[in-house]
């Protein structure tokens, strides 16, 4: 019984046939409530509403366009909606004048159920929901080209003017519906693009970077004083992702090169894999401090902005040692195009094996993930050794 329950659901989960039963639904959705021709603002809004409720990384990459905004529109009063997780990169941010929260069930990482996922969701749209309709923004901008897509939400809210990538929603429920097109381009030039159809002053090739709000901390609470006056260099082996993962054993040999030429290590990360990769690489290790799981936001970004250098996979901490001006040495995976999702800076070198494959745009990858998995110790070190003569120092 077990079996066919398994298949059952492996049947109904396939993406075709989801689109198969849920495509005539969306229809008769549109015929009915759309079936008046869409209205598109052509005034300047005053109060914008700027969407991105995804991972970590996805926020910290949107906000790069929200100086550029103030800068050419200084008067525009620019609202953030985004997920409890990623607030604290909104926090303090000196261009967003609200904040908003949704959590959406499809991506939370919390340990609980898919229906307590789903309660927290309905509840967070509830409050922001409230909050939007309260401030009344002339405009929503939704940044996240991904689903799920929270355009029906703001349609709901009476937003006037609605402008995003439509191939993860319902078209209609769009005022400036874009089209997505795969290009070798940054993510942040898509969402300029978005910004630009609202703000067009705004200059196509305008320089976009991240932008993190630093704080001082007290680096003698975690950190040994003899760390703090060599330096250090740090990993960030951890994404969240598995698939995007670089060998264990290859970070512990390349902690032992590295060691070995006298650098100090010191290992981020949170959760529980990445706090067991990381006791695993610090293990009997002098100059090498295990963090993971031990570090405030305030306290994470502290560090990653005094690193030598950060070496990391595709993630959270890439993309904020951009917004840091912190050189980094990405290794990356094979599965999207990696101009669209680099760190947004020119301090960063990207590793991964340039494979006839790549980039597959499979999101769950394949059995060897030789993109990534077969990048070598000695690849990595070259790397590294570039960076470090770029920024003046010693190999």
């Amino acid at each position: 019984m077990s079996k066919i329950k398994a298949f059952i659901k492996r049947f109904i989960t396939r993406r075709k046939l989801k689109q198969f039963l849920v495509s005539p639904l969306i229809i008769a959705y549109e015929r009915f409530f759309f079936s008046q021709k869409r209205e598109i603002g052509s005034s300047l809004p005053k109060k914008v509403l700027i969407c991105n409720a995804a991972h970590l990384g996805d926020v910290v990459i949107a906000t790069s366009i929200l100086e550029p905004i103030k800068r050419y529109y200084p008067n525009v009063s620019i609202g953030f909606l985004t997920s409890s997780w990623s607030k604290p990169i909104i926090m303090g941010n000196p261009f967003v004048d609200h904040i908003h929260i949704i959590d959406h069930r499809n991506h939370s990482r919390r340990k609980c159920s898919y229906w307590q996922k789903f309660l927290i969701q309905y509840q967070t749209i509830r409050v922001a929901l409230k909050e939007i309709k309260n401030i009344n923004y002339d405009a929503v901008i939704d940044l996240y080209a991904y689903s799920p897509s929270f355009m029906s939400y703001f349609w709901y809210a009476e937003i006037p003017r609605r402008v995003g990538y439509y191939r993860s929603s319902v078209k209609n429920f769009f005022t400036d519906p874009k089209e997505w097109v795969q290009q070798d381009k940054h993510e942040a030039r898509y969402h300029l693009d978005l910004i630009r159809s609202v703000f067009p002053i705004i200059p196509a090739d305008i320089g976009l970077k991240p932008f993190i709000v630093k704080h001082e901390v007290d680096f003698s609470n975690f950190l040994p004083e003899k760390i703090i006056n060599e330096g250090y260099i740090l990993f960030h082996p951890g994404s969240g992702y598995l698939l995007k993962d670089w060998s264990t054993q290859k970070w512990i040999q390349l902690k032992e090169h590295l060691l070995a030429l006298g650098y100090n290590i010191i290992i981020t990360g949170s959760g529980v894999v990445e706090a067991k990769i990381a006791a695993q690489i610090c293990a009997d290790s002098t100059n090498c401090v295990n963090l993971c799981n031990k570090l405030k936001w305030d306290e994470f970004i502290a560090v990653i902005a005094q690193a030598k250098l950060l070496v990391g996979v595709d993630s959270l901490a890439g993309h904020v040692a951009a917004g840091l001006n912190t050189p980094s040495v990405i290794i990356f995976w094979g599965v999207v195009d990696y101009r669209n999702w680099q760190p947004l800076t020119h301090l960063t070198q990207i590793i991964f094996n340039h494979l006839p494959c790549v980039p597959c745009f499979k999101i769950s990858g394949c059995k060897n993930m030789s993109c990534i998995r077969d990048v070598t110790v000695e690849q990595v070190l070259s790397s590294i050794n570039n960076s470090i003569k770029l920024i003046g120092s010693d190999a």
